[in-house]
């Protein structure tokens, strides 16, 4: 039997289905297994989301199948493959059902990020990380913040100041931008690439005079080139003087072959051989002059020699020495910018050493490095016996590095005989920017690795065993009319412009037809002349907006899909204005709410009092929600270069104390601005949502406005409120966020950009002529000069095939209807993805119809569905106690309070899981009174007893710094149970194990467990492991 399976599968074919379908199979195989198989399979997919949806479906189809309702299509194959009943299926699903709702944190459905962060959790001591240390899942805002740290030192820091200003003038000389820190972040992605650290190996091979000198030698070698045909061009010239000749004698009047040699003194040479022609075929003919040329017979065969033997001088030179010129062209640019990569570098380090942080990356990489020459890696030896099933979503957008940390898993697994099944599909391959690599997809069964160890090939022999390839062709998504359309159209894209190496991806494209009923696939391809592109765009996405309403279709059924943001917010103002109902990114964010904005101004205020604008920002707000007159209103305005933000609110009837926001915290700050200035009112959804933020700001930073204002203006462009998905309005998001999604409706505007965008990238450099092993180049097709074809090439094919793959996802997001919006004017690119469109267009001679528009299939009348909820947020409002000024959200667990011992020491217990140190009691117990877990009256209580167990006369010395200190840290055994003890302090002497208990002593009932905590620590590696109890009402700590 062959058990790994490899699902290549396009949109709409089923993916999920199907792999719902193989969890419940291997879930429900076993009949004397029900209660455990579940926790044996581990299912990795791309995104949370994605993640999210598949436990919904595990559980959801387990709950139609035990509730008997109506026989779904799961349960009917579910019952055919196992071979069982009805009435067996559903007996065994009960069971699963029941064991996983009890179990629910081992049903093994996450992230490779969330899997990779639970070994960095469970094996942080044996692969020897730091001390406490801080993992980074997002490189791109750290790095962020080092360039922020590296642009605070213009003016401070000559040399960072001079590197500066020569990358943003080298910058500006390629056609960039003049904004230092936009090129700056654009650069330090290069960082964040999984082959980044082979490639700064060798660069930091050389420091700074070392660099110098090369950038030295460079531009001596490049004078050199200049001056070599400078002088052998004005022998030519030299020839020309001395027989009196002109231009007007010679062929062509000079222009194309003895031209050349007078652009080349006038530096104005062009070296591309194609445009050289006339110049070679004079120099192998020896034929330059024209036959009226006022000179001898014998005279003009002397030149023509003449000519000839320079020509041919000058062409050996070129084409010797071109290249090396090319190249160090190239790299006299680029010195400064890798020494500023190096300072960035060592920036980053010096931060992650001080503030002990861990890319997620990294560790991907350290895994790498263990387990690559090892047989059966010590880190997956207890993985391995607690997973016997891996079923792997999404793989082409798995990283290479990734994959390769999961081989020894399926190795393992595939060893004994277990079932291991990868979904993909290479067209909706669109994370390259993320490393993801898709040819390692198109690879499988073999291993995308250069120079295969033993091990490694001993590994890829078993997948290739083990390997059965199945196709998942059918759609079930769209009309026949949407599926046809994007059969043809890809298959005319892969043949036609995706390069050879690629076009494999695409082979499997046609699908077959479920739903047999027709839709509609329009596309404009309009040359603007009077109108904007912005205002042609939006225009035609609200009329067909407008048409989609008139044949029943909801605004929930209709999606505009864009690739950049900008666009998107483009249509969301105008849709906006026209009345349309709309949820967007853009929407949703904290920083597009006045309130919010309204709080900021209030705290940037309390950071800087001579901030002007920010309190006639607050004062603005008070006008907006009428809560002060006109006339007021201008009274304001005059007196606020003079007066205080406190004067001014006082005038208003606001009396607030400025010396009050001195002695509280962030929190409190915002609590008491959104009483004063009644924000609850209006804006308690973006308000609530905000406060959440400042909350998780204190959490992991002390109370410092400067800093969390800094820390805000980060976060705000990612930061959102949460919306209910059933509400109905017409929805606007990126290909990227539009991937799994369907919708009825699909509109496509400014379907017309670029195919190809200059990318920075590491190259290496075999030029024998240059020293220098690595560098950084930008890679546009005036690279190919300087040896770097490859490069080029490799590049313009991925991003063709990133183009098509983005084209892919957004067109297959349609159910019925299919808009493309692809028309252009005098400003837009001519190489961009609309010369695909007109193509396609071209070729199949599809004819306009009455519309403009090049249409397929019929605008039918949309089934009539439920009427969908109103556009609703799932929040409740604020409400302020008028005694306490304690601020409580209302929700259905609101009303909870503290009551017998057994509850509260579920309610001790989870607080003590959020806190480290005693200076965290004060947030956490914030947090937990705003989310409903406590109420103010609990507060003294459990801060006494917090600082009872803190100070506990042993305790004390474990919670101190002498210790390591993790909370409910997972322990996985030998058997693959998980644990989670409630603390384990560890030092280089001594490990302590602390659960804490609530109610009467009872050792003997808690000694078994303890004593598993014990044994799977020693069997970690944790030397003289002490197994304690405290419990918490009487004070009582029990060694056992």
């Amino acid at each position: 039997m062959k058990n790994f399976v490899v699902y290549k599968s396009s949109a709409g074919s089923g993916k999920t289905f199907t792999l719902v379908k193989e969890y419940l199979k291997l879930s429900l195989i076993d009949k004397s297994k029900l209660t455990y198989n579940f926790k044996r399979i581990l299912a990795i997919t791309f995104t949370n989301l994605a993640a999210a949806e598949m436990k919904d479906r595990i559980i959801s189809s387990l709950q139609q199948i035990t509730e008997n309702k109506k026989t779904t299509d799961i349960a009917k194959i579910l019952a055919q493959e196992l071979n069982v009943s009805q009435e067996e299926l559903i007996y065994r699903s009960k069971i699963v059902l029941e064991n996983i709702l009890h179990n629910y944190s081992d049903l093994a459905v996450g992230t490779i990020d969330s899997f990779t962060h639970k070994l960095i959790k469970t094996f942080a001591f044996d692969l020897r990380l730091p001390i406490n240390f801080n993992l980074e899942l997002d490189p791109n805002e750290f790095y962020n913040t080092v360039i922020d740290e590296l642009i605070s030192k213009i003016g401070d820091d000559e040399y960072v100041s001079n590197l500066l200003k020569e990358f943003t003038l080298n910058q500006v000389d390629v056609g960039g931008s003049w904004d230092p820190e936009k090129n700056l972040k654009e650069f330090t992605k290069l960082l964040t690439k999984e082959d980044s650290e082979n490639y700064f190996k060798k660069l930091n091979e050389y420091n700074e005079t070392q660099l110098l000198n090369i950038k030295q030698k460079i531009n001596a070698d490049t004078k050199l080139f200049i001056n070599s045909i400078n002088s052998i061009a004005t022998k030519a010239l030299i020839v020309l003087s001395k027989y009196e000749l002109e231009l007007g004698d010679f062929k062509y009047n000079g222009a194309g072959n003895v031209s050349v040699f007078q652009n080349i003194i006038k530096t104005r040479y062009n070296f591309i051989k194609d445009k050289w022609v006339r110049f070679e075929d004079a120099i192998v003919d020896e034929d330059w002059l024209k036959s009226s040329a006022s000179i001898s017979a014998s005279d003009a065969k002397k030149v023509a020699e003449e000519l000839s033997q320079i020509g041919t001088e000058l062409l050996l030179y070129i084409n010797d020495n071109y290249k090396t010129y090319r190249l160090n062209e190239l790299l006299s640019k680029q010195i400064y910018s890798l020494l500023l990569l190096k300072k960035i570098q060592d920036i980053a380090t010096q931060t992650k050493q001080e503030e002990q942080i861990v890319f997620l990356s990294e560790f991907n990489k350290t895994i790498f490095n263990l387990i690559n020459n090892e047989p059966t890696p010590f880190i997956y030896e207890r993985i391995g016996e607690k997973y016997h099933h891996y079923l792997i979503d999404e793989f082409q957008d798995t990283s290479n590095l990734q994959f390769q940390n999961l081989i020894p898993l399926l190795d393992n697994t595939l060893s004994n005989g277990f079932y291991n099944l990868i979904v993909g599909d290479g067209k909706q391959s669109i994370y390259r920017w993320r490393n993801a690599d898709v040819k390692q997809f198109e690879t499988l069964p073999n291993i995308l690795i250069e120079n295969k160890n033993k091990i490694t090939q001993q590994r890829e022999d078993n997948l290739i065993r083990n390997y059965s390839k199945k196709i998942l062709d059918t759609n079930y998504r769209s009309t026949s009319t949407v599926v046809n359309f994007n059969n043809t159209f890809f298959r005319h894209i892969a043949e036609n412009f995706i390069h050879d190496e690629d076009r494999n991806i695409y082979d499997d494209l046609e699908q077959k037809l479920n739903v047999k009923n027709e839709g509609l696939v329009t596309i404009r391809n309009d040359v603007l002349e009077g109108l904007t592109l912005d205002e042609h765009n939006t225009h035609l996405v609200h009329e067909y907006i407008n048409n989609a309403l008139s044949k029943n279709f909801k605004y929930s059924d209709i999606c505009v899909i864009v690739r950049k943001k900008s666009d998107g917010h483009t249509v969301a103002n105008y849709l906006k204005s026209k009345n349309i109902p709309i949820i967007s990114n853009e929407s949703i964010l904290l920083k597009n709410s006045i309130e919010v904005n309204t709080i900021i101004s209030f705290l940037n205020y309390l950071s800087n009092n001579n901030d002007q604008i920010s309190a006639v920002a607050v004062i603005n707000y008070l006008y907006q929600k009428q809560q002060i007159n006109f006339n007021l209103y201008c009274e304001l305005l005059l007196k606020s270069n003079n007066s205080s933000l406190f004067e001014l609110l006082n005038l208003t009837g606001i009396n607030l104390n400025e010396n009050d926001f001195l002695f509280q915290n962030i929190f409190d700050n915002c609590l008491t601005i959104i009483k004063a200035l009644n924000l609850n009112s209006h804006g308690y959804n973006y308000v609530r949502f905000f406060l959440d933020e400042v909350l998780d700001f204190l959490i992991n930073n002390n109370s410092n406005l400067n800093e969390f204002l800094y820390w805000w203006e980060n976060r705000k462009n990612s930061a959102s409120i949460i919306i209910s998905s059933d509400a109905n309005a017409v929805k606007i998001m990126t290909i990227h966020a539009s991937k799994g999604l369907e919708f009825s409706v699909v509109i496509i505007p400014y379907c017309n950009w670029k195919l190809f965008r200059e990318e920075y990238k590491w190259v290496n450099i075999s030029n024998s002529n240059i020293t220098l092993p690595t560098a950084v180049i930008k890679i546009n097709n005036q690279v190919n000069d300087a040896g770097f074809e490859i490069e080029y090439n490799e590049e313009e094919s991925n991003q063709l095939l990133d183009h098509a793959n983005m084209l892919y996802v957004a067109f297959t997001r349609a159910i019925q209807n299919l808009h493309i919006i692809c028309s252009t004017n005098k400003k837009s690119p001519k190489n961009s993805v609309q010369a695909w469109l007109k193509s396609f267009i071209e070729e199949n001679k599809i004819q306009k119809n009455e519309k403009n528009e090049f249409a397929f299939g019929i605008d039918k009348i949309a089934e009539i569905k439920e009427k969908s909820k109103p556009l609703v947020y799932n929040i409740s409002q604020l409400k302020f106690e008028n005694i306490l000024d304690v601020v409580k959200i209302k929700s259905s667990n609101s009303n909870k309070e503290l009551g017998d011992a057994k509850e509260y020491g579920i309610i001790f217990h989870n607080i003590l899981g959020k806190i480290k140190t005693l200076n965290d009691v004060e947030n956490v117990l914030t947090k937990s009174l705003l989310i409903g877990e406590i109420n103010v009256e609990d507060i003294e209580r459990l801060k006494e007893q917090i600082n009872i167990l803190f100070n506990h006369p042993v305790l004390f010395n474990y919670f101190s710094d002498n210790y390591i200190s993790k909370i409910e840290q997972e322990l996985i055994t030998k058997d693959g149970l998980v644990l989670r003890p409630d603390r384990v302090f560890s030092n280089a002497s001594e490990t302590i194990v602390l659960d804490y208990k609530t109610g009467q002593r009872n050792d003997a009932l808690y000694l078994s467990k303890m004593t598993k905590y014990k044994n799977a620590l020693i069997d970690l590696g944790y030397i003289n492991v002490k197994i304690m109890l405290y419990y918490i009402e009487l004070n009582e700590l029990v060694e056992l």
